[in-house]
């Protein structure tokens, strides 16, 4: 079996993406192609945080396309570790768990900007491995400025 690890998705409605943009490909478009290439299925990751330069896509688009596709596309959902008053004590299982419950497989991609040894991210990390959530990650050349 062949599985797409990384897939941005339209949406289901007819939201424009962003500004000068056409977005990514919809369902249907990638089922032809993965029809054409032999991919079994695609992993979608949603954009859910304030740093995205686009509409944000929620776990909840993804959710909603992963059962309309149920056996083309694989959900994971995006959790910001700011996310329940932006603190490194917060009890993140609660909401990582309601998504995992919903049908997501895995964590990611983590956007998020912020240093990977802050604590609010060691947080969330030590949240996905108690509910066994596994993460993907995107990194990027992009500084985190402090705003006091």
């Amino acid at each position: 079996m062949f599985i797409d690890m990384h897939i941005h998705i339209a949406m289901i409605s007819d939201l424009p993406w962003g500004p000068d943009s056409e977005g990514p490909p919809s369902p249907e478009q990638y089922i032809e192609m993965y029809d054409e290439v032999g991919i079994d299925k695609g992993i979608m990751l949603p954009l859910v945080i304030p740093e995205c330069n686009f509409l944000t896509q929620s776990n909840e688009d993804i959710l909603m396309i992963a059962e309309k596709y149920p056996d083309r596309f694989i959900p994971f959902c995006n959790i910001d570790p700011r996310l329940m008053r932006n603190s490194p004590d917060v009890d993140l299982s609660f909401v990582i768990n309601h998504y995992k419950d919903k049908g997501c497989k895995g964590m990611g991609e983590m956007t998020f900007n912020l240093y990977w040894d802050d604590p609010r991210v060691w947080n969330l990390f030590h949240h996905a491995e108690k509910c066994e959530m596994p993460c993907t990650f995107h990194v990027a050349s992009e500084r985190v400025t402090s705003t006091g």
